[in-house]
């Protein structure tokens, strides 16, 4: 059962097949009651309406995290993105977090961190997802977009 997300105005969606979400799973499993998180990485369909993630890459070595907070590291990401975008022409597409035992709504640093990132140039994302997976007892994942200069947009099922 693949997920897939779309914005009311249908300007914006995000798709994860089976497999893609069963990696989201189970990097949740293993974090515990701990967050954590990492990137999206995959292409756009052909209208360019729609994020499709080919992988959900897991926290890089460098990152730290704690009950109730998450920082991605970098360490490795460039030379992935490379390799991704040679071998399959896969792009950055955004984040994904992990908050255990509660919604999965993103906090108001979470939201800041996907606005800075559609702002940053380097990243060369201007709409990137953030998904994000609560644990409330079963898994939980809902996902926003952030496009550059506008406001955050809840992608919801359709």
């Amino acid at each position: 059962m693949s997920l897939e997300r779309w914005s009311a105005d249908r300007r914006f969606g995000v798709r994860l097949e089976d497999d893609v979400l069963e990696t989201l799973r189970d990097e949740c499993a293993r974090s515990g009651h701990l967050e954590t998180g990492g990137v999206l990485l995959g292409r756009y369909s052909s209208r360019q309406d729609c994020a499709v993630v080919t992988e959900v890459v897991p926290a890089p070595p460098d990152s730290s995290r704690g009950r109730t907070w998450f920082h991605r590291g970098v360490r490795g990401l460039r030379a992935l993105f490379v390799a991704r975008w040679r071998a399959r022409r896969d792009v950055y597409l955004g984040e994904w977090h992990f908050h255990p035992g509660v919604n999965p709504e993103p906090s108001g640093r979470d939201q800041e961190q996907i606005r800075v990132l559609a702002a940053a140039a380097s990243v060369g994302c201007a709409a990137p997802v953030l998904l994000v997976a609560g644990l409330m007892p079963n898994l939980v994942i809902d996902a926003w977009v952030a496009p550059r200069r506008a406001p955050v947009v809840h992608l919801s099922e359709r």
